[in-house]
Parts: structure tokens; sequence; C-alpha cells
């Protein structure tokens, strides 16, 4: 073997190995789970892992697959399970395999036996969300008691699930408890650690922070999620109509993948629905706008959404749902679930230079030390 193909042998044998997997290749400016576990890959691999990332899913656009083979990132296509395929591999490779990331409860039942069988790798689990919690939220909201027993179903697969790993992972202090409280039920302590939802590299800085040359309210989520169909119907229907009476010629655009028929039908003279955009696009969209909304009334977890606008330095109007994991944010964010409380926050940040500046400046000191890259890592680096 040439001296120098040999030592880059010995170079990987020699890198810490990660088993990573998700339902699908993330889509990083699609949806909120995508961006955190895009980061996730990304910041493995920039530390020098060799990772080895599955997922059921690998048919997206060709550009997705090329940022993580481009870090050195090696794809594989999960089959259905239970997948021979993986099995196979693990039999192989299972030894040298130091750590494995799973992502979501359905997913992580799939693997995570076979993971046990085949290596000793300390096994890492991020949730995004507490699944059954979120779904008997929407149970309350509907009325829908059909979806009742799935409910009890995912509880049992998280709970299962916790009580086979090392370390797991949530957005949320709050949700860490909840799972911490929920094993020790049991008798089965955990070791639970707040992930980030995002690790971003950049802030606005607050000096540069203005009102001027900004119009309008933004909403931003992915429509596949049902709660972001129901909060935006919502909006339009019972917040909305006043701000556009006290305020004639304000817009509100609304930014997501996959809008129902029920969302495109909004679109009209005060609102523009757009559909999926590049993320160079939703930039632009939140440093030209003046207030950016969240009017979830179910869901459980961090919301992306809210984070990211704060990120921006844009003045958040949501609900207790939006709001659930940043209880301590203060001044930065604004909360209300009530319809004509939150349209007059709204009027306020629209009409008020001086209330704009304090929210947008409190808002981007809030995310500043709270969800940077470096945190991002500090956190998966304290269970590594």
């Amino acid at each position: 073997m040439h001296l120098t193909e040999r030592w880059r042998s010995l170079w990987r044998r020699s890198r810490r190995r990660v088993l990573v997997v998700d339902h699908g290749i993330p889509t990083p400016d699609r949806d909120a789970g995508s961006r955190t576990m895009f980061q996730v890959l990304c910041l493995f691999a920039d530390k020098g892992f060799q990772v080895d990332f599955w997922a059921p899913e690998t048919k997206v656009d060709s550009r997705y697959r090329d940022q993580l083979v481009a870090r050195g990132i090696r794809l594989h296509a999960l089959e259905p399970a239970p997948s021979q395929s993986f099995e196979r591999w693990l039999a192989r490779n299972g030894g040298g395999i130091d750590h494995a990331f799973l992502s979501r409860p359905q997913l992580a039942a799939q693997v995570i036996d076979a993971i046990g069988r085949s290596t000793a790798a300390k096994v890492l689990f991020y949730g995004h969300d507490l699944h059954h919690l979120r779904m008997r939220m929407g149970i309350e909201h509907t009325g829908d008691g059909n979806q009742a027993q799935h409910a009890d179903t995912v509880e049992a697969l998280e709970s299962d699930i916790w009580r086979k790993v090392d370390t797991i992972y949530y957005p949320s202090p709050e949700e860490c408890r909840y799972v911490k409280a929920r094993c020790l039920e049991t008798g089965h302590a955990v070791d639970t650690q707040v992930l980030p939802v995002f690790g971003f590299d950049a802030f606005e800085e607050p000096s540069s922070l203005s009102p001027s040359g900004r119009s309008g309210v933004l909403f931003v989520g992915g429509f596949a999620h049902t709660p972001n169909v129901d909060a935006i119907l919502w909006f339009s229907r019972e917040v909305w109509p006043g701000i556009v009476a006290a305020l004639p010629g304000t817009r509100l655009t609304i930014i997501g993948s996959r809008p129902p028929p029920e969302v495109r039908a909004l679109a009209g003279e005060t609102i523009a629905v757009t559909g999926f955009v590049s993320e160079d696009s939703l930039e632009r969209a939140y440093r030209s706008t003046r207030v950016a909304i969240a009017p979830l009334r179910f869901g459980a977890g961090m919301k992306g959404k809210v984070v990211e606008a704060m990120r921006f330095g844009v003045p958040m109007v949501t609900t207790h749902v939006g709001a659930q994991g940043l209880a301590d944010a203060g001044d930065a964010l604004l909360v209300s679930d009530d319809a004509a409380r939150q349209r007059e926050l709204l009027l306020d940040l629209l009409r008020d230079d001086t209330l704009w500046r304090h929210t947008a400046v409190a808002a981007t000191n809030y995310v500043r030390p709270r969800f940077s890259r470096d945190r991002l890592w500090a956190a998966l680096a304290a269970a590594l």
C-alpha cells in the first residue's frame, strides 16, 4: 500500500465513529427538525467523527445529499423494519461504533435492540418533542377521541426507549424534567440533557436593529405539521381582520412548504401565501418584516420558528404553546393566548418604534448565548 494511502487508512480507523439514524435525509430549509439534525450531523463530521447516517427515506433532491457527502458523511438506505441490510451492516461494523445518535421514537424503536445486540456503543436519543403530549393536546383541542389509543401507544414507545438509552435529549429543560420524573416513577434513573433546537453561526448585532424600512407581519411554518395549519387559520379569522381595520395596508406573509387548500385560499389583498422559499428568500423576509407571529394553539416542545425569528432580531408575538421552553425569555417574547390581546400586542409593535427596538434587542440578546453552534456542540460533547 502506498504510504500516503496507508496513513489515510490508519487515520480513518483511529477516528471515533458515530451512527446516526433519522427518518430521512435532512432538508434543513423545510422544517425545524431537519435543521436540528443537519446541524448535529455536520457538527459530528466537523469535529472529526466518522459518521454513518441511516434513514428509510433517502430519495430527496440531490443538493441535500451532497451537503452531507461533502463533509464525508456516509449515507445508507434503511429498509422497512426489520431491516436485514442494517442488521448485516451492524454485524460487520458494530464493533467499531462508539456512539449511536437516534432521532424520533417510532424509528428509534425499530433499531435500538439491534444496536444493543451488535455494538457496545453509547446510545443517545433525541426526541424532538414529547410526541404523546403533543398528540394529547391535539385531542383536547380537536375533540378527536379516536386518536387517544394512538397517543397511549406512542407514550409506551417513548417510555420504553428512555429505559434503553444512555442519554436522552430534548430541546427544553421542562421536557427533560418531565422525562426524568417519569423514569424515576418506575425506578429508572436517566441522564437527560437539553439540546438546543438550533445552533446558529451568527446573530444580529443589537446596534444594527432598526424598524426603518420594515413592514408587515410574518408567519413561518411547514404545513405538513397540523398545528401550523390550525394556527394560521385561527389567526387569520380571529386576529388579522382587526389589524387590517386599525392599520389599512398592513400585509401578512405566510411562508411554509405544502400549504393545504384552506391555507392557499387565504391569499388575497392583505395576505400573501408563498409556499416554500429558499433560505436566502426566508432571510430577506425576516430582515424586511416588522413582526413575526406563532399563534399555535396546541403542540409540544420548543418551536424553531420562534427561536429563528428572535435570532434575526424580529419581535415575536406567540401563545403559551409557542413559548414552550422559553419561560425565561421575559421582554424578548410577547405571549398571549387571547385574540384581542394578540391584536393589541401586534398593533403596539407595528406603531411604536421604541417598543420595537426594545423587544428586538431583548430577543437577539436572549438567543445569542443559548442557541449558538458552540452551545449545541457543548450539549453533545457532554454525553460523549
